[in-house]
């Protein structure tokens, strides 16, 4: 017992070894070890009952050191605390210094006067949407300032800024974290300096009033869902360090007319251009093997579609719901050998079609509802057809079924 006990007592002395508070020009520190100290709130001790929380009243701007001094000791400012700076409604602006690495949850809750931000931080830890400094303050905010020492920009750090109108990213920056500045919706045009090699899922979704974007050649990975639901963007180029358009990334760009794709492109990911209603017409890259399900469905405008002879799979539904679409052209040495059920779904003014050679299997309601539909080819090397594959195929009069069908 008295082992433990000691035991005790030691674990508890190496713990609070360098927990000491101290204040230097009106801002207070808690050291973390004999390097480090995090901003913590202003406490005020009350005759021995738990501390009184003074709000750093009458502070209206914040300018954080990266450094501190006390004792004759530096110490590195890494960490604003948890409600650091909670209910100081007199705060306007707050500086991020560079030596940040994290910041804890509530830090500017019901600082109801701040709308500025200067953000130095070179690699802050990600935030999540309900951790993030700036969560219940976020519509107030209308300036944040990235420094040019930022390397990364964290996760939901500027997650639903509706009053946010503009962002530049410095050229120090080499990735955007996820939903850094997703549902911005006051944003108009974003440019992504060339330092940047990431854009992570659903950087910028929801940005809907956001028209333009330039990507550089240097991004080779754009994130699920990164531009989605950007109802406003009209044109978009991927560089050719881009390799897969991924899942949702343009899903519901309503307003898009132009997608250039980068010629390494190989796989096009489920919903990437769902619902993209403007976008009339398509060039699909020689690279691409994959066509993930769902990918151009309800692009209602989409007139014809070349399928280059890479492709080996189309997903379901792919382009189910492309009301307008009345060609599909299939290269002539097609190694298409996979169309998912309902791909070709409700494409009402298609009116032909060459089913590739080397497709052996006409999958479930691949055609149905096309309602235009006079003319099939059905290749000899067809073995199966599936469950209401042609079914509502008003005009179709007749059609030829090779005998290897079973």
């Amino acid at each position: 017992m008295k082992k433990i006990f000691l035991f005790g007592i030691a674990t508890f002395c190496i713990l609070n070894m360098y927990a000491e508070e101290f204040e230097i020009n009106g801002i207070y520190y808690n050291t973390i070890n004999e390097h480090s100290v995090e901003v913590v709130p202003h406490r005020v001790n009350v005759g021995g009952r738990p501390p009184k929380y003074e709000n750093y009243g009458g502070l209206i701007t914040a300018d954080l050191p990266s450094s501190v001094t006390y004792n004759s000791v530096e110490y590195s400012v890494v960490a604003i605390g948890e409600n650091a700076f909670n209910g100081c409604t007199t705060l306007t602006t707050i500086h991020i210094p560079n030596s940040i690495t994290e910041i804890g949850s509530g830090a500017f809750d019901g600082c109801t006067a701040l709308t500025s931000v200067v953000w130095n931080a070179k690699r802050c830890a990600d935030f999540t949407y309900s951790s993030s400094p700036f969560h219940k303050i976020r519509s107030q905010i209308t300036s944040f300032v990235f420094g040019n020492e930022v390397e990364y920009i964290p996760a939901y750090i500027c997650y639903t800024m509706d009053n946010l109108r503009s962002i530049t990213i410095p050229n120090s920056v080499t990735s955007v974290g996820i939903a850094a500045f997703a549902s911005c919706s006051a944003f108009t045009s974003v440019t992504i300096p060339n330092s940047v090699t990431s854009i992570g899922a659903s950087a910028f979704s929801g940005c809907t009033s956001l028209t333009s974007v330039t990507i550089p050649n240097s991004v080779t990975n754009v994130g699920d869902a990164a531009f989605s639901k950007c109802t406003s963007l009209t044109t978009i180029t991927l560089p050719d360090g881009v390799l897969s358009v991924n899942d949702w990334t343009f899903s519901g760009c309503t307003q898009l007319t132009s997608v250039k794709m980068g010629e390494n492109v190989t796989s096009i990911g489920q919903f990437a251009f769902e619902n993209c209603q403007s976008l009339s017409a398509i060039t699909i890259p020689d690279k691409v093997q994959d066509i993930g399900q769902y990918a151009f469905t309800k692009c209602t405008t989409l007139t014809s579609i070349t399928i280059p002879e890479n492709v080996t799979s189309i997903g379901s539904s792919a382009f189910s719901y492309c009301t307008s679409l009345d060609s599909i052209s299939f290269g002539e040495n097609s190694n298409i050998t996979s169309i998912g059920r309902n791909a070709f779904d409700s494409c009402i003014n298609l009116t032909s079609i060459d089913i590739p050679n080397n497709l052996s299997f006409i999958d479930t309601s691949t055609f149905r509802y096309c309602i235009n539909l006079a003319s099939v080819s059905v290749p000899e090397h067809i073995t199966a057809i599936g469950p209401w594959a042609f079914m509502f195929c008003s005009n179709l009069d007749s059609i030829n079924i090779p005998n290897t069908v079973t």
